[in-house]
């Protein structure tokens, strides 16, 4: 009889561990994604001096059969360089961009 209580005291001890490491990795995965999430929002939001230095562009560069032609980028004023740059083609454009040959937003 002593036995089958040591082999249940065992059993129940063993139990408990298993379930007290299931619960800590649950809680060290969803820290880990936590952290995650938040690094990620931090890149998107915290400023960093090369993105303080950087302002935006659009260049019309006309119609051309039809479809209007622009370069949209970002322009660093401390090195004085293009940063990244891309072309849209669009069949139309704002009413208020349309007469404009070059757009900052700063």
């Amino acid at each position: 009889m002593l036995l089958g209580g040591l082999e249940i005291l065992i059993a129940k001890a063993l139990l408990g561990f298993a379930i007290g490491a299931a619960v800590v990795t649950v809680v060290a995965i969803s820290i880990a994604v936590i952290e995650g999430l938040f690094d990620k929002w931090r890149q998107k939001h915290v400023v960093n001096q090369d993105q303080q230095d950087q302002i935006g562009f659009l260049l019309n560069e006309g119609m051309d059969s039809g479809k209007y032609k622009r370069v949209q980028g970002v322009f660093n004023k401390r090195t004085k360089k293009v940063d990244d740059a891309w072309r849209i083609q669009s069949n139309q454009i704002d009413s208020d961009l349309k007469n404009e040959k070059v757009v900052i937003f700063d």
